[in-house]
């Protein structure tokens, strides 16, 4: 119970109780909670709340036996007593202790309503935590016993429970005749036991047993006088087992002792019993004295809480239909001292004291659930057939049949467990596990195979239907928690369904005339009839169709299958043809799956086994009849079938047709031609066909069928408009039957050997079949061309515009042939290309097949460094494609046989130039190394801190791919490298790098290191893989160069944004509060404002330490007012004093503040996008200040010396902090400064020992700001000491290097300008043409033909033009202006300015030869603004010696201006670097030196650091020129030379050596 006060109390003992021995009354609260002698209980104070300031205390009420209250509170307002102790507030004055009074809500009963009574706890309910049902052997259950109260257990509570054991009873009928007659055995699972005498004990007994291996667990015995053998004293024992893997039933045996003929041995009677009570007449002499019949559920857990769990493992014998408990003492302990009792908040004490109340253990309900325990094993009550082709029918190869084995109870399987499947032949089917349908079924699988049968399958004959495959322990188990109980596999008396298998082969029973009796019809030509195949089961008909091969008179013919699929008679139909006859029995040859078997070209087809699964084919053998023709078994019908065609009609023709689709083909091309007639015909010699082409088509096949081909190879006289057939001269057919020696004599043929009608017009010349042939074809010999040729590159390429698109090394560009007509292609032509590759001006494209069609032609190029077209657009040469260069290269018209070469020249590129499907010109330039242009971030301008990500941007002139991971090195201050890694923009010109800001990286202006700082390969310091950067193509292949633009130059990555990096701690720059001055009272709250040098963000609840007076509090973060301002908040407390509040310092000798900031857990660090920068939450000692020379001092470098400074206070750890002022200010640094003296306490003396005129405790100001340091006229003088200090920064010589570089406007300074305008006489219109050319200045190369435009040519047009025709001009704007200077008509001024003239450009070439009008011409293009980019010299100037050197050249070499500054300006020089700033790598636009220094002599000898260079570049010409130097490396030498020294003012002493000896230093002083 928490008593809250209103202020912060103290509890401690008494003053007068201080110095007295023995125990103190504790404070306490008098509660309403009453026992039954009218004793009200007490809760006392907690303990660890002595001593302390708090303003609440803790009170604890440990509920006894004997009290009651329905609704504890204290007992009145003055029911706080603090007894031998007293409660006094923060100035020592006695608390008020009254208590809120009942009627308000600030009561116990207002907090919770808390009742205490002393009942016994009851049995509320008992529950199985199992579901409904059976369970057997191995079963594990549990039982929920649910108390009205919390309980504490003792001893080993156990759950009584109404179940029947099973229990083996040995009963001795009769001693033997001796002693040593009088002994017996026990075996178990034919082990035996040793040697039992007839009066063996419980105890003996139970350990014979538990001896035998074969019993796994413990055994219970007990053991009776027996009523048998009374007269003898004979005993009788009760065996039990209590392990699940011991059982009883049929297991065990007792065997007498060995006697010999004049003895007998002892007479025993062994009898299994059912029991869950003991025998009325056993009376236990030793052993379980309830005769091993009652079960328990053990206790598990539960302690302490409403619910004690008990679990029962259930054993082979017990039953309980269904489950009970034993009432009414439900719950049941070993020995004397068990027992479970209501918790009453502590199960620490003994639990038998009266104080702990017993539960009531009776009870008369029962389990709340339907539990029935059966451990007999489970049974077969019946078997089901499922199966695919259903119930009581035959199933044939492929069908599966399940077998549902049901048990009586659920079973689990072990092992691999089979179902013999008996008189299935052969001998050993099976049919295997397959899974459970519900916990009592059990599922066999049994595929059909092959050669499998059976007229009904007996799953029953004998118990060993299911049997198991191994040794492994499979079997069927009676499922439970740990299955032991095998299931019983004998069948029982139900019936089994049928199941008859037939897994043969399928095969020929019987074939016959299915219509009419025997001779009951004649059948002439076209009649039809079915014959009948009789399979020995039914069938299935796939693909095929099959058909019958008969002989009706005339030789071997189909009978065409036409239905019985999925039956068990096939039928077949023949249509009589002309030459059949018979009457006698029809022969059949055989019965195929397909047509066409009779000549070997049968199609694929199935007839098999019908069932589920078909997959057994059908055995087609002709029954057996013996009977023989020609060597063959053939198989005569049963029927007699009469045939007569002798009076059939002449076979005459019914068409004539073009096999294939109509079209035009080529010459060459084979065209087959199908001649139909009205039976079937026999062809012998060299038939043909008469057309209208000058070849003839030859006869090829069909001989003996109604359908002959013929066949045509075209040549070229055989071109027509249209293919037909045409009669022979003076005949009515177009058929030529010729007798010859190759092929002997022509005839055709039908069945009856008669000549077939080849008439094709009647007596009138009418067409007596389909004319004309059909479907209409053109046989041409027309040859293919050319009709378009594009470029279709792999990619879309690096594309300035528009119009046109680069590619370089590595990328194909496919050259798409479209031909008119489809052709075909042999060999390996190809066709050049007009590309320069350093030594030809052509390349080759080479054909390729794989990205060719019908009427395509694909060549592929490869572009290969050092390829160029030289800024034109990629074409190829008017010529025709080359195919000569191999033998086995053409190009023809395609046909069966290509005859006709294609034209093989391409349109005239002049005015159909090579374009892509999109309309862009193409140019191949693999010379080009793409470079960088500039660097750029994608974060704003500003500062960044440590955890900040900064993306930076390379950007390139053309398009690059990235492998591995390049990384950029950063210049991050202090000497150190920052890691920049590529992220992202392969395949573009834009390179995404992040880099993220270190704890360590400081600088000014975040740039890379160098102009070589991008790193493609490894970088140990960057710990990235080896990677590269390539020009993007299908291949890349050219590497990217590199190099960057100059740190600080144009490009670079500060020339356009400065973005800062600071790494500078925050740290606490000042703490006040903004309600200062004030006064303040208790529980007023004061605001505390803590302002750190930078921004800063937090995380938790950081807590300041003040000084308050005699407790210390704590101001607790509240919230940030701003970036860098955090604010605190103090609640003032009773008690508190102080006149100047102030942090928390420690005041022993060594004075520190520092832990009075406390993080509390949390975290005060740099704001950044990751917070990784700590802050330094540092505090001077309280009350210091300095005082002194504490000013800004300005200086350009080396050490600033603040004068004079105090501290007013001592202190372990001031520090001073230095700061570079400019803002920002990144640049700081600090110095710790230790204050353990001060005036003060150093100034010694004695005031009863000194001297008459000693002014102790007195200072007098000597001179100026001079002050003693001692006392004057101080008995003890006191030395002064001064320190002098050379140093040094460095330990090695550091060479100095200085860049001097030249600048130029890149834009300005590259630009020029030319003008031309077109005139004529006064008042006439120009109209027509004029044309521009450009002529190389140099070479006089003339660049492309002539441009034409219009006299009125628009500059936009113009502009167009002249990039798309001179890419040479490196892009050009223009702008046109009325001519004001001509008084004609249409008159106008271009005005051309070229962007980039900075490697020289000539004047255009114009020609007005095509303009019209009278006197209309054009100037010749004038230049009117020139490039102005750097030319002129500069001079520098050494500040050491006010020298300056002679005139420096804006292009210098190296060794020029190494030569001027050594010679004019004294200084040494170990080496310079001299390059052009500008990828164009020329002077004029810009230049660098980096000039390394070895040193100069300076006034006090040679010295390492050089002075700084000033540039004068008063004479230096170009676009806004400029130079300037700056020192990349600054120059330090180790300590050396000499120094002197001056006091108050006088001359300096004599120079003596830098590490001259303290001697020397006292001569030179003194």
């Amino acid at each position: 119970m928490d008593v809250q006060f209103s202020e912060e109390v103290s509890v401690q003992k008494r003053e007068e109780y201080e110095k007295r021995s023995g125990d103190f009354l504790l404070p306490s609260l008098v509660l309403n909670v009453v026992d039954q002698k009218g004793r009200y209980a007490e809760a006392y104070l907690s303990e660890g709340q002595f001593d302390i300031v708090t303003d609440r205390l803790t009170f604890a009420y440990e509920v006894s036996v004997g009290y009651e209250q329905p609704k504890v509170d204290i007992l009145n307002t003055t029911s706080l007593l603090p007894n031998d102790y007293t409660i006094r507030d923060a100035w020592g004055r006695d608390a008020n202790l009254s208590l809120p009074h009942y009627d308000s809500n600030k009561t116990l009963q207002s907090s919770k309503t808390i009742l205490v009574n002393d009942d016994p706890t009851e049995v509320q309910s008992i529950k199985a935590i199992v579901d409904d049902g059976h369970y057997g052997s191995g079963h594990i259950i549990g039982f929920a016993v649910e108390f009205t109260h919390e309980v504490l257990t003792n001893g080993l509570p156990k759950l009584a429970l109404a179940v029947k054991s099973l229990v083996l009873t040995i009963d001795t009928i009769s001693l033997g005749t001796s002693l040593s007659t009088s002994y017996f055995f026990i075996l178990y699972k034919n082990e035996r036991s040793r040697s039992i005498p007839w009066d063996a004990s419980a105890n003996y007994v139970k350990d014979a047993l538990e001896e035998i291996s074969t019993i796994s667990g413990s055994v219970c015995v007990s053991r009776s006088k027996s009523i048998s053998s009374a007269e003898f004293g004979g005993y009788r024992w009760a065996i039990r087992f209590d392990d699940i893997n011991d059982d009883l039933r049929g297991n065990i045996k007792t065997e007498s002792a060995a006697v010999t003929k004049e003895h007998k041995a002892i007479t025993l009677r062994s009898k299994l019993h059912l029991q869950d009570e003991p025998f009325t007449d056993w009376e236990t002499a030793d052993g379980d004295i309830a005769m091993c019949t009652y079960r328990y559920a053990m206790y598990v857990s539960g302690a302490g809480s409403k619910e004690l769990i008990f679990i029962y493992n259930i054993l082979p014998g017990d039953e309980a239909l269904p489950l009970m408990i034993q009432t009414p003492d439900i719950i049941r302990f070993d020995g004397f001292d068990g027992g479970i009792f209501k918790y009453l908040g502590h199960d620490d004490r003994n639990l038998m004291e009266s104080r702990y109340i017993a539960a009531d253990l009776s009870w008369d309900g029962q389990i709340a659930s339907n539990v029935f325990i059966d451990t007999k094993p489970p049974t077969i009550v019946n078997i089901t057939v499922d199966s695919t082709c259903g119930v009581n029918k035959t199933h044939r190869a492929g069908d599966i049949i399940l077998v549902h084995v049901i048990f009586d109870k659920p079973v689990v399987i072990f092992g691999d467990v089979r179902l013999q499947m008996r008189t299935v032949r052969p001998v050993g089917a099976f049919a295997s596990f397959h899974g459970k349908l519900n916990r009592e079924t059990v599922v066999f699988r049994y595929f059909v195979e092959e050669g499998h049968w059976s007229r009904d399958v007996d799953l029953k004959n004998t118990s060993e239907s299911i049997y198991f495959i191994g040794d492994t322990g499979a079997s069927i188990f009676h499922e439970s928690t740990h299955p032991v109980s095998a299931a019983d596999l004998n069948f029982g008396s139900f019936d089994v369904p049928s199941i008859r298998i037939e897994g043969r082969k399928p095969f020929i029973k019987d074939i016959y005339i299915s219509n009419g009796e025997d001779g009951a019809a004649v059948y002439g030509k076209d009649d039809e009839f079915l014959v009948a195949v009789k399979m020995s089961c039914p069938v299935v008909v796939a693909k095929g169709p099959p058909v019958l091969i008969i002989d009706a008179g005339s030789g071997y013919k189909e009978a065409n299958f036409t239905s019985g699929n999925n039956t068990s008679t096939l039928l077949f139909q023949y249509i009589v043809e002309i030459g059949d006859r018979s009457s006698e029995f029809l022969k059949v040859k055989m019965l195929c799956i397909a047509s066409g078997c009779i000549d070997g070209s049968s199609n694929e087809g199935y007839i098999q086994q019908l069932s589920s699964r078909p997959s057994l084919n059908a055995d087609l053998t002709l029954p057996e009849q013996n009977a023989s023709i020609t060597g063959t078994i053939e198989y005569l019908m049963r029927n007699v079938v009469s045939i007569d065609t002798m009076h059939a009609p002449k076979t005459f023709v019914r068409s004539i047709e073009l096999w294939g689709d109509g079209g035009i083909v080529g010459v060459g091309e084979v065209i087959r031609i199908h001649v139909i007639f009205s039976d079937r015909v026999y062809c012998r010699g060299g038939l043909k066909l008469r057309l209208n082409t000058k070849s003839r088509a030859a006869y090829e096949s069909g001989t003996g069928t109604k359908k002959l081909i013929f066949v045509l190879k075209t040549k070229l006289q055989d071109a027509t408009k249209r293919l037909d057939w045409e009669l022979n001269e003076n005949s009515n057919t177009a058929f030529i039957c010729e007798t010859n020696s190759h092929s002997g004599s022509c005839s055709i043929t039908n069945g009856k050997g008669e000549q077939v009608d080849l008439s094709l017009v009647d007596e009138d010349g009418q067409f007596r079949i389909p004319y004309p042939l059909s479907p209409e074809i053109e046989v041409s010999s027309t040859p293919p061309k050319i009709v378009s040729v594009h470029a279709n590159p792999s990619h879309f390429g690096d594309c300035p515009s528009s119009m046109i698109c680069e590619y370089t090394a590595g990328d194909i560009i496919v050259l798409n042939l479209k031909f008119d007509y489809e052709i075909s292609i042999r060999g390996n032509p190809r066709i050049k290309v007009a590309c320069y590759d350093g030594v030809n001006d052509y390349v080759y494209a080479t054909f390729d097949s794989d990205l060719s069609n019908d009427t395509n032609a694909a060549f592929k190029y490869v572009v290969l460094p050092g390829h160029t077209t030289e800024s034109l657009p990629l074409s190829y040469y008017y010529e025709e494609i080359d195919v000569l260069h191999n033998n086995d290269t053409s190009i023809k018209r395609k046909s069966t046989y290509p005859t006709v070469s294609a034209n093989l020249l391409p349109p005239d590129p002049a005015f159909y130039p090579l374009k892509s499907e999109t309309n862009i010109l193409i140019v191949v330039d693999a010379i080009k190394v793409p470079s960088i242009r500039k660097l750029s971030f994608k974060n704003t301008t500003g500062i960044y801190s440590p955890g900040d990500r900064i993306l930076l941007v390379v950007e390139f002139d053309k398009n690059v791919d990235v492998s591995g991971t390049p990384v950029l090195l950063l210049n991050v201050g202090r000497g150190k490298k920052g890691c920049a890694f590529y992220s992202s923009g392969s395949n573009t010109t834009e390179l995404i790098f992040y880099y993220d800001v270190g704890l360590s990286h400081c600088t000014e202006k975040l740039e890379y290191d160098s102009k070589y700082s991008l790193v493609k390969s490894h970088n140990e310091q960057c710990t990235n893989g080896n990677g590269w950067i390539k020009r993007t193509s299908d291949t890349s292949i050219i590497d990217a160069d590199l190099t960057l633009p100059t740190p600080g130059s144009r490009g670079s990555l500060s020339f356009d944004s400065s973005l800062l990096l600071d790494c500078s701690e925050p740290y606490i720059s000042k703490i006040w509060s903004p309600e200062s001055p004030g006064s303040f009272n208790a529980k007023q709250k004061v605001s505390i404002l803590v302002q750190f040098s930078r921004s800063v963000v937090v995380h938790g609840s950081p807590m300041l330490l003040l000084e308050t007076g005699t407790i210390d509090r704590w101001a607790v973060y509240k919230s940030k007012l701003n970036e860098s301002t955090l604010e605190f908040e103090y609640v003032v407390r009773l008690g508190d004093k102080t006149d100047d509040l102030e942090y928390w310092t420690d005041e022993d000798l060594l004075r520190s503040s520092v832990p009075s900031f406390n993080l509390n857990g949390g975290s005060i660090m740099a704001s950044s996008t990751n917070p990784v920068l700590e802050a330094d939450i540092h505090i001077n000692p309280s009350h210091g200040t300095l005082n002194g020379h504490n000013q800004p001092v300005h200086l350009n470098e080396g050490e600033a010396e603040f004068l004079g400074l105090k501290i007013g206070q001592r202190g372990n750890d001031y520090r001073l902090r230095f700061t570079f002022d400019q803002n920002p200010r990144v640049f700081q640094d600090e110095t710790g400064v230790i204050m353990q003296q001060s005036c003060e306490y150093e100034v010694n003396g004695n005031e009863e020992d000194r001297n008459f005129d000693d002014g102790f405790g007195s200072a007098v100001a000597l001179r100026n700001g001079l002050l003693a340091v001692s006392a004057p006229k101080k008995k003890v003088p006191k030395s002064e000491i001064q320190v002098v200090k050379v140093q040094s920064e460095a330990s090695e010589k550091q060479l100095e290097v200085q860049i001097i570089s030249t600048k130029v406007d890149l834009e300005l300074s590259t630009r020029s300008i030319q003008t031309f305008s077109t005139f004529a006489n006064r008042d006439e219109e120009i109209r027509g043409t004029f044309s521009l050319a450009y002529e190389d200045p140099n070479t006089g190369y003339l660049f492309s033909s002539e441009i034409f435009f219009t006299a009125d040519a628009e500059a936009q047009f113009m502009k167009e033009q002249l990039n798309e025709k001179l890419p040479i001009l490196n892009n050009v704007e223009v702008n046109r202006l009325a001519n004001s200077q001509c008084n004609c008509k249409n008159g106008w001024t271009w005005e051309v300015t070229f962007l980039d003239a900075s490697l020289g450009i000539g004047p255009l070439i114009t020609n007005g030869t095509t303009l019209e009008g009278r006197g209309a011409g054009i100037t010749k293009s004038e230049v009117v603004s020139p490039t102005n980019m750097l030319h002129g010299f500069f001079t520098l100037l050494n500040p050491f010696t006010f020298t300056s050197s002679r005139n420096i050249s804006f292009a210098a070499t190296a060794q020029e201006m190494k030569y001027i500054i050594e010679q004019d300006l004294a200084v040494t020089i170990q080496s310079i670097q001299a390059g052009n700033l500008d990828p164009r790598d020329i002077p004029e636009l810009g230049r660098r030196w980096k000039i390394t220094f070895l040193s100069h002599i300076g006034p006090y000898g040679e010295d390492a650091n050089v002075p700084n260079l000033i540039a004068n570049g008063t004479f230096l010409n170009g676009a806004k020129s400029k130079v300037w130097t700056y020192v990349e490396i600054e120059g330090k030498s180790p300590l050396q030379g000499s120094l002197a020294f001056s006091f108050r003012g006088s001359n300096y002493s004599s120079f003596i050596p830098f590490d001259a000896s303290g001697e020397i230093i006292k001569q030179t002083l003194e």
